[in-house]
């Protein structure tokens, strides 16, 4: 039959999906994430936070996988912080932005 293993990524937001009101993510939601990773499941988180606000408010989650930061600006290896990928605006489409008001 082929290969079972799942193949799909879970991809979470932070602020206002995954955190409590406290800006904090619950011991319980931790914990089954955890669990979940361990088995195997792919998953990681994006937010328009930096690495270093969302590395405070994830504590005790071990997202293994990169990580998606400042909007999508960055993708950063959650282990080694380095920077896997960066997107930015080109010259044209800053101009275009800046000229829209």
């Amino acid at each position: 039959m082929g290969n079972k293993r799942s193949k799909t990524l879970y991809v979470s937001d932070l602020d206002g999906t995954l955190l409590r009101s406290d800006q904090r993510i619950s011991g319980y939601s931790c914990s089954v994430i955890n669990s979940l990773v361990e088995k195997g499941m792919k998953f990681t988180y994006a937010t328009a936070r930096s690495i270093v606000t969302a590395e405070k408010v994830t504590e005790g989650l071990n997202a293994a996988m990169p990580l998606i930061v400042y909007n999508g600006v960055f993708v950063i290896d959650n282990l080694s912080r380095k920077i896997l990928c960066s997107n930015f605006f080109t010259e044209s489409q800053s101009w275009a932005k800046k000229n829209s008001h």
